[in-house]
């Protein structure tokens, strides 16, 4: 079977190509209908996304912006009366809706909100506190840390999983309830715990008292967990099953 692999250029273009059909496509969808409702996700790259935010801060409609209800008929107002200045101009180029660039309201990912709650913000809590629980919780954390670093590295990788027969899954800042079925993993391997920390040359081993620690801290997330893969779900996706999961 001959196969020919098309060139750069061929393939830059066919994206072009391929792009500009696209936009065509959705303008052409979106003439037809009177409203549409967005839904913006994007993960930006530089100062954690506050670029991202500091844009729907300025460009954002907001709620309380009544204003801009009436920008339509302000604008065709301004255009029966015949101006006689530079400055009535200028104020009627302001008015004018094709000349606002808009962005939606900006609504916070409620999903993403609660992640943050039960995983950065309790741990600041549990970092701010000198007590036996914050002493317990750092320890577990920092020997899961170990274990998640070695699942990073590609030797380790092969050991784990001549061990377990399975990876290790790490938490990721991106992924809710990441840090939660990370754990439940290593609380699921527990009998085989010593082997692994065996074979990676790992010391400073999960106890059975940190172990049980971990099972604790499951059954107190369970519910936020719960709630998240609710309002993550691709069919349950509206605000009154949020409302409820609250």
């Amino acid at each position: 079977m001959d196969i020919t692999l098309m060139s750069l250029r061929t393939l830059g273009r066919r994206i072009a190509n391929y792009y500009e059909k696209q936009v065509t496509t959705i303008k052409s969808e979106l003439s037809e209908v009177e409203y549409v409702c967005t839904a913006l996700d994007i993960w930006s790259m530089i100062d954690n996304g506050s670029t991202f935010v500091k844009a729907f801060q300025i460009f954002g409609v907001k709620l309380s912006n009544i204003e801009l209800v009436d920008i339509d008929k302000q604008f065709q107002g301004s255009q029966s009366l015949e101006d006689n200045s530079e400055s009535d101009d200028e104020e009627t180029e302001l008015m004018n809706p094709e000349s606002l660039h808009l962005l939606p309201v900006h609504l916070r990912c409620c999903a993403h909100t609660l992640s943050l709650c039960s995983t950065t913000d309790a741990n600041k809590i549990l970092s701010a506190q000198n007590t036996t629980l914050s002493d317990m919780h750092a320890a577990v954390m920092k020997k899961c840390n170990v274990l998640w670093k070695a699942a990073a590295r590609p030797k380790s990788v092969a050991i784990i999983q001549d061990v377990l027969q399975h990876t290790l899954s790490r938490p990721g800042e991106t992924r809710c309830n990441s840090l939660f079925d990370s754990l439940k993993q290593i609380q699921s391997i527990k009998e085989k715990s010593l082997l692994l920390h065996r074979f990676l040359n790992i010391k400073n081993v999960i106890k059975e008292n940190e172990f049980e620690y971990i099972k604790e801290y499951l059954i107190c997330a369970v519910p936020v967990a719960g709630a998240l893969d609710i309002m993550q779900s691709e069919t349950i996706t509206y605000r009154r099953h949020q409302c409820r999961t609250f």
